[in-house]
Protein backbone atom coordinates (compact mmCIF):
# COMPACT_ATOMS: atom_id res chain seq x y z
CA UNK A 1 0.00 0.00 0.00
CA UNK A 2 1.11 3.07 -1.02
CA UNK A 3 0.18 6.53 0.14
CA UNK A 4 0.81 10.02 -1.75
CA UNK A 5 2.22 11.66 0.98
CA UNK A 6 4.67 14.23 1.56
CA UNK A 7 7.85 13.49 4.16
CA UNK A 8 6.51 15.98 6.46
CA UNK A 9 2.72 13.95 6.41
CA UNK A 10 4.73 10.78 6.41
CA UNK A 11 6.90 11.85 9.22
CA UNK A 12 4.08 12.63 11.05
CA UNK A 13 2.24 9.85 10.24
CA UNK A 14 4.88 7.47 12.39
CA UNK A 15 5.55 9.92 15.02
CA UNK A 16 1.60 10.22 16.07
CA UNK A 17 1.50 6.02 15.48
CA UNK A 18 4.65 5.53 17.82
CA UNK A 19 3.62 7.74 20.31
CA UNK A 20 -0.07 6.64 20.67
CA UNK A 21 1.14 2.93 20.97
CA UNK A 22 4.28 3.50 23.40
CA UNK A 23 3.22 6.05 26.04
CA UNK A 24 6.29 6.95 28.15
CA UNK A 25 8.54 5.01 26.16
CA UNK A 26 11.68 6.76 24.91
CA UNK A 27 10.98 6.68 21.35
CA UNK A 28 14.61 7.65 18.67
CA UNK A 29 14.67 8.97 15.68
CA UNK A 30 16.09 6.34 12.98
CA UNK A 31 17.33 7.62 9.61
CA UNK A 32 19.40 5.44 7.74
CA UNK A 33 18.71 3.45 5.63
CA UNK A 34 14.96 4.37 5.62
CA UNK A 35 13.69 7.48 7.88
CA UNK A 36 11.32 6.37 11.42
CA UNK A 37 11.36 5.80 14.50
CA UNK A 38 12.32 3.29 16.83
CA UNK A 39 12.01 1.86 20.60
CA UNK A 40 12.60 -0.63 22.73
CA UNK A 41 9.74 -2.32 25.25
CA UNK A 42 11.10 -4.46 28.36
CA UNK A 43 9.53 -6.77 30.61
CA UNK A 44 11.97 -8.58 33.56
CA UNK A 45 15.02 -9.90 31.68
CA UNK A 46 13.16 -9.82 27.86
CA UNK A 47 13.39 -6.89 25.58
CA UNK A 48 12.07 -6.10 21.94
CA UNK A 49 12.59 -3.72 19.77
CA UNK A 50 10.15 -2.15 17.24
CA UNK A 51 11.14 0.06 14.74
CA UNK A 52 8.43 1.83 11.94
CA UNK A 53 9.98 3.64 8.62
CA UNK A 54 8.97 5.70 5.50
CA UNK A 55 10.04 4.32 2.37
CA UNK A 56 9.86 6.28 -0.94
CA UNK A 57 7.82 4.78 -3.22
CA UNK A 58 5.98 5.33 -6.44
CA UNK A 59 2.25 5.10 -7.26
CA UNK A 60 -0.32 5.18 -10.17
CA UNK A 61 -3.43 7.56 -9.33
CA UNK A 62 -5.12 6.45 -12.89
CA UNK A 63 -2.81 6.69 -15.43
CA UNK A 64 -0.50 9.13 -13.47
CA UNK A 65 2.72 8.53 -11.89
CA UNK A 66 2.19 9.91 -8.24
CA UNK A 67 5.68 10.11 -5.42
CA UNK A 68 4.82 8.63 -1.71
CA UNK A 69 5.61 6.67 0.73
CA UNK A 70 4.82 3.00 2.03
CA UNK A 71 5.02 1.70 5.69
CA UNK A 72 6.88 -0.95 7.16
CA UNK A 73 6.97 -1.75 11.00
CA UNK A 74 9.79 -4.68 12.10
CA UNK A 75 10.23 -5.91 15.35
CA UNK A 76 13.26 -7.84 16.97
CA UNK A 77 14.22 -9.20 20.14
CA UNK A 78 13.07 -12.07 22.87
CA UNK A 79 9.28 -10.88 23.36
CA UNK A 80 8.48 -13.03 19.82
CA UNK A 81 4.78 -12.81 20.80
CA UNK A 82 3.72 -9.31 22.77
CA UNK A 83 6.64 -8.07 20.28
CA UNK A 84 4.96 -9.17 17.19
CA UNK A 85 1.34 -7.78 18.39
CA UNK A 86 2.76 -4.29 19.08
CA UNK A 87 4.04 -4.18 15.45
CA UNK A 88 1.08 -5.16 14.47
CA UNK A 89 -1.14 -2.50 15.81
CA UNK A 90 1.72 -0.08 15.29
CA UNK A 91 1.25 -1.01 11.36
CA UNK A 92 -2.61 -0.64 11.96
CA UNK A 93 -2.13 2.81 13.55
CA UNK A 94 -0.22 4.23 10.68
CA UNK A 95 -2.00 2.84 7.73
CA UNK A 96 -5.30 4.42 9.12
CA UNK A 97 -3.47 7.75 10.07
CA UNK A 98 -2.20 7.64 6.59
CA UNK A 99 -5.65 6.73 4.64
CA UNK A 100 -6.88 9.71 6.67
CA UNK A 101 -4.39 12.15 4.83
CA UNK A 102 -4.41 10.48 1.80
CA UNK A 103 -5.99 7.25 -0.51
CA UNK A 104 -3.78 4.55 -0.58
CA UNK A 105 -2.55 3.89 -3.87
CA UNK A 106 -1.06 0.61 -5.88
CA UNK A 107 2.03 0.72 -6.28
CA UNK A 108 3.99 1.22 -9.54
CA UNK A 109 6.54 -1.66 -10.28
Amino acid sequence: MMFPLTDEQADRVLATAMASEFTGSPISRVEFPNKGYTTTIRFLFDSHQITAVRIPAKGIDGTQPVDGYYFEVNDAGTLLISGRSRATKVYERVVHEAGLLAKSLPQRR
